[in-house]
């Protein structure tokens, strides 16, 4: 009998300043802002409720600060040890190169032959002096194999797309393109995944 894969229940980083002013952040080291820290508080009474026993599962973070901190508030809401978890570099963002630092529209005038590569193939367009989001899939890869039980994993919007594609929720092509939204907690298995937000945990009185 197949053994049932781990269930991941992954989480992205909460909102940072530059979340806000719709720039690139890739692997700039961009701390939480209060609104970040508010939302990873709300991630760790959700998952306090979901989960019956949370000291029995692995915890793995991106290096990058606004995931750390969002791990360790996380875990201060579950009443375990804020720093007691391991931080991987395969769960780093993507880096996005000299586009990091950059809103949109300011990607688009600086760079507007590489913006509309990356429209037409968002998946397999590597980032000028970064990766693509098809180097990315390797190195999750190599991290699902190693995978031994249910795991909280606080990454970025990149690495959650790819994640989705790698467990074959979601086509390739698509996986650029997808909102992932903070403040809520994504179940994810092979072929099956789902969102949750902490309006569905129980309120106390």
């Amino acid at each position: 009998m197949t053994a049932q894969a781990p269930t991941l229940y992954v989480i992205r980083h909460g909102e940072t300043d530059w979340n806000v002013e719709s720039r690139m952040q890739g692997r700039r080291d961009i701390p939480l802002n209060a609104k970040g820290r508010e939302q990873a508080q709300a991630v760790g009474v959700l998952l306090d409720w979901l989960l019956p026993s949370p000291g029995a599962l692995d915890f793995a973070s991106s290096p990058l600060i606004r995931a750390r901190e969002t791990m360790e508030i996380v875990r201060a809401q579950l009443t375990l040890a804020p720093e007691q978890y391991r931080a991987d570099e395969r769960l780093a963002e993507i880096s996005f190169g000299t586009w990091e630092g950059l809103r949109w529209d300011e990607i688009e005038g600086r760079y507007p032959e590489a913006f509309t590569h990356w429209r037409k193939d968002a998946f397999n367009f590597q980032f000028e002096e970064g990766e693509s989001y098809a180097q990315a899939l390797l190195r999750l890869a190599y991290f699902r194999e190693d995978l031994k039980q249910d795991t909280v994993l606080v990454a970025h919007a990149g690495i959650i797309r790819t994640l989705m594609a790698l467990y074959g929720c979601i086509p390739y092509e698509q996986a650029p393109h997808l909102l992932i939204p903070q403040g809520q907690v994504l179940m994810l298995r092979p072929e099956s995944f789902c969102w949750l937000k902490g309006s569905q945990a129980p309120s106390g009185n």
